[in-house]
């Protein structure tokens, strides 16, 4: 079509399991399942991006590669987490590497530094961010702003997260930094008094 997609795109992206399977019969080993479209889409992107896990699962089955970057470097789990589509974000994490496929990379960033955890955050998607953080995704990766997923995302809402994920609030964090650095400080300062009280006896 005029996005330069292919039948592949189109059937994962409706969820047409049954005439994927017939283009797999058809195209045999001739068929390019990591074929891209005008914009570097995958049929595992359209796949993803639209929650079809059922067909996500046949073309990684078939060799997709999960971290295929399309033209601005998202890679189907970006896709997936910016629509929150959460059943596609956990079926894209349990492809921990196999003969036909590669292990998910997580922290993947795209062209402005973003992971996927930054998009679901941009997104208010709530239920992505608890699961790509129970599966260990890097809440400390910036941006090519400088900016962690937390800077995108409400504070209270952040917080709910990754309390109930059972990890430390970044704003609990940021006090505990602020107050290591002033006892860092104030240890300093008093061993210098103490040298310079010891160098006046």
């Amino acid at each position: 079509n005029g996005k330069g997609q292919t039948a592949l795109h189109i059937v994962a992206e409706f969820g047409q399991l049954k005439m994927l399977e017939v283009l797999f019969e058809v195209g045999g080993n001739y068929l390019d399942i990591n074929c891209r479209d005008k914009d570097g889409w995958t049929p595992l992107h359209n796949a993803a991006a639209e929650g079809q896990t059922s067909c996500m699962r046949a073309l990684i089955e078939r060799g997709a590669d999960v971290n295929a970057e399309n033209a601005v470097g998202r890679t189907p789990l970006h896709c997936a987490a910016s629509k929150g589509q959460q059943p596609a974000v956990r079926t894209l994490l349990s492809v921990t590497g196999s003969k036909k496929a590669a292990g998910i990379d997580i922290n993947k960033q795209d062209r402005s530094g973003w992971t996927a955890l930054t998009c679901a955050s941009l997104h208010g998607h709530g239920n992505v961010l608890k699961t790509l953080l129970m599966e260990g995704a890097d809440r400390d990766i910036e941006d090519l702003l400088g900016h962690t997923a937390a800077r995108y995302c409400e504070e209270r809402i952040w917080t709910k997260i990754v309390e109930e994920v059972g990890l430390e609030s970044t704003t609990n964090r940021r006090r505990g930094q602020k107050s290591s650095q002033r006892n860092s400080i104030s240890s300093s300062y008093k061993e210098g008094a103490s040298i310079a009280t010891a160098d006046a006896k």
